[in-house]
């Protein structure tokens, strides 16, 4: 019969088409669907009491999701630094948003396009005389310069490269930021993302001054799995691209890196 030929067709047709999996190329017209997982490192990625997620790297996946093929998948809770990199060493999911670039880490993954540049930021309390405008300045300073930063954290070795004298207490910037207020250490040095989204508390307001210092400069990454498509690969990549030139992707990293 006529129908059951058609039929047959349609089902030798059907068996033939690829369908679309993580890590694959999409079919034409359907999203991509890519996996990734957020890290409790604010304010890259926040979550409210409710459970909604916020911050820099979501802002910037929604930009990327509005003007490409692309969307992102994600679990509902914070993933421990060490399994996210694990995870996406093995394919487990397909992309982070935010990664410091490390040699450790490019064994494992490839770090596609620099999302956006951080600097670090020498602090202190505003009550402090005291003002350093380079290295040699708080070289000097010695025991009565102590440079407190986060445990655990490679600004300790860079901080310590330049000659500073260095206190490393806590892995969390809040207690931080409470021990140079109470007057425990002379200034405090942290990255200027993370750094000025916690001073814009009001709590903090008035309380710290950042120093005219130039201190390094480096970025954060998309990185994505190794077993990521090349296809799926070059079409992220040139999306950011293109965004990056638009200007939206700025005035996102601005509302981010600016202490306003």
């Amino acid at each position: 019969m006529q129908w059951l030929s058609m039929l047959r067709t349609l089902v030798l047709m059907a068996a033939v088409v690829p369908i679309g999996l993580a890590g694959t190329a999409p079919l034409s017209g359907s999203p991509a669907v890519l996996k990734t997982e957020l890290l409790d490192s604010p304010p890259k990625f926040i979550k409210d009491s409710d459970g909604n997620f916020s911050g820099l790297c979501i802002e910037l996946m929604k930009l990327i999701e509005q003007n490409s093929n692309f969307k992102f998948s994600y679990p509902h809770n914070f993933t421990p630094t060490g399994r996210a990199e694990t995870n996406l060493k093995n394919g487990d999911t397909d992309v982070h948003f935010g990664f410091s670039r490390t040699p450790e880490r490019e064994k494992d993954v490839v770090f596609l396009e620099p999302l956006y540049e951080i600097k670090y930021v020498l602090l202190a309390r505003n009550d402090d005389p005291i003002s350093v405008s380079t290295v040699d300045d708080v070289k000097k300073l010695g025991s009565n310069g102590v440079v407190l930063t986060l445990l655990g954290t490679g600004i300790i070795a860079y901080a310590k490269g330049l000659g500073f004298t260095v206190e490393a207490n806590s892995v969390e910037i809040l207690p931080n930021l409470i021990r140079l207020k109470l007057g425990k250490d002379r200034f405090l040095m942290y990255h200027d993302l993370g750094l000025f989204y916690e001073l814009k508390d009001p709590k903090f307001k008035g309380i710290f001054k950042v120093m005219p210092l130039e201190l390094q400069k480096t970025s954060h990454w998309l990185a994505v799995s190794k077993n990521l498509d090349s296809g799926v690969k070059k079409d992220l990549s040139e999306a950011i691209r293109k965004l990056k030139q638009s200007g939206k992707w700025k005035s996102i990293i601005t509302k981010y890196t600016t202490l306003q």
